[in-house]
């Protein structure tokens, strides 16, 4: 029988985790309001703080945090520096995230793949080769 060993203590209702391309864990924790990093040898800090259920994490190709913030409807995206913007917003509680390498098909190929989320099924394109830009949506037909 496996052994079993604790990681991590003292989190308020972890919601989803996702890894960096440096293999540091993050771990979205909805009853607290925070995201939490974890370097490989365990070491915790906050990467983020007063966020309204955090429920989802996903990264694109280029290092970028997307949350899905379940309360407020929104999806935040959080560059590797942990700035913070708002990326789409208005959604109906959106409570998971998925990137895929496809693109859609628009004139301007984007470079960060296809962002899925869960409840609002939407798909929106990141950003262009060109820059940011405003996301672009599409719905299941």
């Amino acid at each position: 029988m496996a052994s079993k060993s604790t990681f991590a203590a003292g989190l308020n209702e972890p919601s989803s985790l996702a890894f960096n391309s440096a293999g540091d864990l993050f771990e979205a924790d909805l009853g607290s309001g925070k995201i939490f990093e974890f370097t490989p040898d365990g070491t915790q800090s906050t990467f983020a703080t007063g966020l309204n259920h955090p429920t989802a994490l996903a990264f694109d190709s280029l290092g970028n945090l997307f949350e899905a913030d379940f309360a407020s409807g929104n999806i935040n995206e959080f560059t590797p520096d942990g700035v913070e913007s708002t990326f789409a917003s208005g959604l109906p509680a959106p409570s998971g995230l998925a990137f895929s390498n496809e693109t859609l098909p628009v004139p301007e190929p984007s470079t960060a793949g296809l962002l899925t989320i869960a409840a609002a099924v939407l798909a929106f394109r990141p950003r262009h080769c060109s820059g940011r830009s405003s996301p672009s949506a599409t719905t299941p037909r």
